[in-house]
């Protein structure tokens, strides 16, 4: 028997753009979709200027960890591929960089700055790492690599901008079975718009789920961030 999400209604905080796929999904399997964009992706403020200097001086030597696919789709757009070594969080992000032709040399087994910090642990010797991260990022990656003894640059990719929120779907929201999270800072803005209703949460990654559960939900997490496996997990 198909799984089936009939009268389900699920809200998703993402952007139409970043999540065409998964509301495709959501609706094909019978539910009932609540559109509820929390953040919008923006270019850097500088127009990218400044990621692509930092970019136009990698070598085969350095490293360029790369967080999202929002910074990915930036980072192709600028320099050839494997033009230095590749770091990345999530499958996602590495399979955007692997569809442009990239090999990614490290993904670390957990999907987190912090699981990158460790993966980086296995190699040899420091060297330098240029960081490509939304504006207001967490330092995490940066501070321990650091600490580590590699020279680190961070560089803005992209930046998160807060867009006016649809009363009516913030009210539809409020009589939702489940709400999808993809980062900590849409929990945060949820909860300024929403409050904990619905209070069942489905998070993707180990930061969203650590900040859902603090705010109070419900939490289940997805195994990875890929259409099929939030699907999975809202019809179990």
């Amino acid at each position: 028997m198909t799984p089936s999400l009939e009268g389900r209604r699920i809200v998703v905080t993402r952007s139409v753009a970043q999540s065409a796929s998964l509301i495709e999904a959501i609706e094909t399997a019978g539910g009932d979709v609540v559109l509820l964009p929390l953040l919008e992706i923006r270019d850097a403020a500088d127009g990218g200027q400044a990621l692509r200097v930092a970019l136009s001086s990698l070598s085969s030597g350095d490293w360029l960890a790369v967080l999202s696919p929002n910074g990915a789709a930036r980072v192709v757009k600028e320099i050839p591929a494997n033009v230095c070594k590749l770091a990345t969080i999530g499958s996602g992000t590495a399979s955007a960089f692997r569809d442009a032709g990239w090999v990614v040399d490290l993904v670390p087994d957990i999907a987190s700055s912090e699981g990158l910090v460790l993966a980086f642990d296995e190699q040899v010797s420091p060297a330098r790492v240029i960081i490509a991260q939304a504006e207001g990022g967490r330092t995490v990656l940066a501070d321990g690599l650091r600490d580590r003894g590699f020279d680190v640059d961070v560089v803005i990719a992209y930046r998160n901008q807060v867009p006016l929120v649809d009363p009516k779907a913030v009210e539809e929201s409020r009589t939702a079975d489940t709400v999808v999270f993809a980062s900590p800072s849409a929990v945060s803005r949820y909860l300024d718009v929403v409050g904990t209703t619905p209070i069942d949460a489905l998070c993707i990654g180990p930061v969203t789920e650590r900040a859902a559960r603090a705010a109070g939900f419900n939490v289940t997490v997805a195994a990875e961030p890929t259409v099929e496996a939030i699907l999975d997990r809202l019809v179990t």
